[in-house]
């Protein structure tokens, strides 16, 4: 390899010798040049010549680095091929290159134009959901920017200014809207009139509706309670039940369902619901359960006591009822209750009852008992019956009694067999 250089530096020796003798060396150096000013573009789409015409070995002296000319040396004619770097500037450039003999030094002036300003955006548009974040522009340009934002709710980064690449950052507001939204951030030269435009378009907000809570117990006196409700659509409230009721609220801006409860009059736990939709639908529709705790138990009776029934009893057509106001279901419990009592029936308001005969001088009393259903709340109803009528009877009857011998005697014939029935003691 560095005989191959030898080789060649030789011969490059040689030649520029051998040319020197084409020339005199007394002679006076001519050069002719085709042009002395050369304009090039920013990017140099292919090199700009020069032809030369000289009698003499010249050489070639660059002002620049960023100017390249060649060849770099020869002799005679020629045409030179200049080739430049490009200009990132936007402001033009000046140099030159010399052609040197001995005698004559050609100034030859390049010219570059400067970089067209430009502003180029890598996506002209950018989407953002409802609850806002951060959106980043990339920005290619060589000019110098302003930023101006037709939206309060879009504000740029401070991060901007601290970054190096080409990318903007800007921060987006959350949208408390259903519609969506846009804004328009105007990327422009300054002091120049160049501009592009980037768009942010961010969603509504997805309607919805939200309870502080779901479930409310009620006291059983009833009275007014109340559920806060978030949401961003107009909403209403319908109850499951009439003693349910929503309390109309002439505020502007309603965020609280009110409604009152009428008193529970049943000892027994009651539940509502109250549907709370987007209004005039049942879209969105969230639940309020409404539990109302139940009223002392009450029961009482008409008449308040049976103690008329007589003592032959109300046989097998008739029957004697109670009419029970109670605020809870009730059954009749008939195992305290005497066996004279029979045939008991009840229909939820009123209790029936047939009463066997009373044989006895004496009257009775028992009672019915009132059990409250899934509960522990009794009471007990008093039944009496009045005795029977002293009273005997003699058979054979007197008409039919047997007539005994004058004569009488002993004997089973001289006797009279008299069957007594009595409810009273007799001799």
């Amino acid at each position: 390899m560095k005989t191959f250089w030898k080789i060649s530096t030789l011969l490059l020796i040689m030649s520029i010798c051998m040319s020197g003798c084409f020339f005199n060396k007394g002679e006076k150096e001519v050069l002719n040049v085709s042009h002395i000013n050369i304009l090039v573009e920013a990017v140099q789409p292919s090199p700009a010549t020069v032809s030369i015409q000289a009698n003499f070995v010249w050489f070639i002296e660059c002002s620049d680095t960023w100017v390249n000319v060649s060849p770099t040396k020869g002799s005679g004619d020629k045409v030179l091929e200049v080739i430049v770097s490009p200009n990132v500037s936007l402001q033009q450039r000046e140099s030159s290159f010399f052609i040197i003999g001995e005698q004559i030094r050609q100034e030859i002036r390049v010219s570059q134009k400067g970089e067209a300003p430009v502003i180029g955006l890598k996506e002209k548009s950018a989407s953002i959901g409802a609850v806002g974040g951060e959106v980043v522009a990339e920005v290619s340009t060589n000019v110098e920017l302003e930023v101006y934002i037709n939206a309060l709710w879009v504000t740029e980064s401070p991060l901007s200014r601290t970054v190096t690449t080409g990318r903007r950052y800007f921060v987006v507001g959350p949208n408390t809207d259903l519609e969506s939204r846009t804004a328009r951030v105007t990327f422009r030269q300054k002091n120049g009139q160049l501009s592009e435009e980037f768009t942010i378009t961010q969603a509504g907000e997805t309607p919805s509706i939200e309870l502080a809570k779901t479930a409310v117990v009620i006291e059983a006196e009833g009275g007014l309670s109340s559920v806060d409700v978030y949401s961003n659509i107009e909403w209403e409230a319908n109850p499951s039940r009439d003693w349910i009721k929503i309390v109309e609220t002439k505020a502007i801006e309603t965020k609280t369902c009110i409604f009152s409860v009428d008193p529970n009059p049943r000892a027994e736990t009651r539940v509502g619901i109250i549907l709370i939709s987007k209004k005039g639908t049942l879209e969105l529709g969230r639940t309020v359960t409404v539990t109302q705790e139940p009223a002392e138990p009450a029961m009482s009776f008409l008449p308040t006591t049976i103690n008329d029934v007589p003592a032959q009893g109300t046989g097998a057509l008739q029957t004697r009822s109670v009419t029970v106001n109670a605020n809870f279901g009730w059954t009749v419990d008939v195992s305290s209750t005497a066996s004279w009592i029979y045939d008991v029936a009840s229909d939820g308001t009123a209790c029936t009852f047939r009463v066997r005969a009373n044989e006895e001088l004496l009257p009775r009393t028992t009672k019915l008992v009132f059990k409250q259903n899934n509960g522990t709340f009794t009471k007990e109803f008093e039944i009496t019956q009045a005795g029977a009528a002293p009273q005997i009877s003699i058979l054979p009857a007197q008409p039919n009694m047997p007539t005994l011998p004058g004569a009488g005697g002993s004997g089973i014939n001289n006797a009279v067999l008299v069957f007594v029935t009595a409810n009273i003691p007799w001799e």
